[in-house]
């Protein structure tokens, strides 16, 4: 198989291992990943991420960052911007956290700085969506991410059919022809746009992207907890040419029982399999977040 493009790590402040994190750094430059997401929620930023940054710097891979709004002073806007990530992102759960980092925001993006919004949706929270997204438009805010769910976050989200149709009503109400929002989840694309993603093409997990866990375990993307394998003891290029991936990525792309005679799982191939093993620990069952009767 072929070597992933997109390798999403987030950071865990516990694990600091300067030597594993160099390897795996220049482990990703020789397989020629062209870009990686780091996600590092802790405050101050971890000594781990900088080494990432400072390590990747002039290297043709695009780094986009996610950090915790609570890291979002001027100083640390320096320090991110010194270090170099193509794009930034601030997470957020909290429409009242958001409205109160507005300034700094739109200071940011004043002075030139490439910030945007990652607003990681919970059951507590997806209702304010439509306000997120408005704050979004009103304030020029370009850049606003749906990050895919961790499977050690806590619940699973999806909402279901009713919450759906309410919010879906909401948010195509709001003019989105300047905002580049960033969705992975294929019914929350629906829910936004009205419409199947065009390039929609069943779970990319352990095929095009891979997910570098906190303890240095790689699993197929970030909702699906599958190990491949860890960095601890593997390279990089042993999981992408392990015999456990083609296995996982075997069961990936095969229609779920539950599907088998729908007519949409062709295109979808039964929508997000990392949320449907993580609520069901297995992948006969359809995600729950379709509202497709069969």
């Amino acid at each position: 198989m072929i070597n992933p493009f997109i390798i999403y790590w987030d950071i865990n402040p516990l694990t600091c291992d300067d030597e594993i994190v160099t390897r795996i750094c220049d482990e990703l430059i020789d397989a020629k990943i062209f870009v990686l997401n780091v996600r590092d929620v802790s405050s101050p930023l971890s000594i781990n991420t900088v080494r990432i940054l400072k390590r990747l710097y002039g290297k043709p891979i695009k780094i986009n960052l996610t950090v915790s709004n609570s890291l979002f002073g001027q100083s640390d806007v320096n320090v991110l911007q010194n270090l170099h990530p193509s794009q930034w992102y601030i997470e957020f759960r909290d429409i009242k956290d958001m409205r109160s980092s507005l300034p700094k925001i739109t200071d940011s993006l004043r002075l030139g700085h490439s910030a945007g919004v990652s607003f990681y949706l919970t059951d507590n929270n997806f209702r304010e969506l439509p306000a997120v997204i408005s704050l979004c438009v009103d304030n020029n805010i370009r850049e606003l991410n749906l990050p895919i769910q961790r499977a050690d976050e806590g619940r699973i989200f999806f909402p279901g059919p009713e919450a759906a149709s309410l919010l879906g009503e909401e948010i195509r109400r709001i003019p989105l022809a300047d905002l580049k929002l960033t969705i992975h989840d294929p019914f929350m694309w629906k829910l936004i746009f009205s419409k199947d993603n065009p390039n929609e093409e069943g779970c990319n997990g352990a095929k095009t992207m891979m997910f570098i866990a906190g303890n240095y375990d790689v699993t197929p993307c970030p909702i699906l907890s599958f190990s491949m394998g860890s960095l601890r003891s593997l390279s990089l290029k042993d999981i992408f040419s392990s015999e456990t991936r083609l296995k996982i990525r075997e069961e990936l792309t095969s229609s779920p029982k539950d599907c088998e005679s729908c007519p949409a799982v062709g295109k979808c191939v039964g929508g997000c399999r990392g949320r449907t093993y993580a609520l069901f620990e297995g992948f006969n069952k359809k995600d729950p977040a379709c509202h497709i009767n069969i």
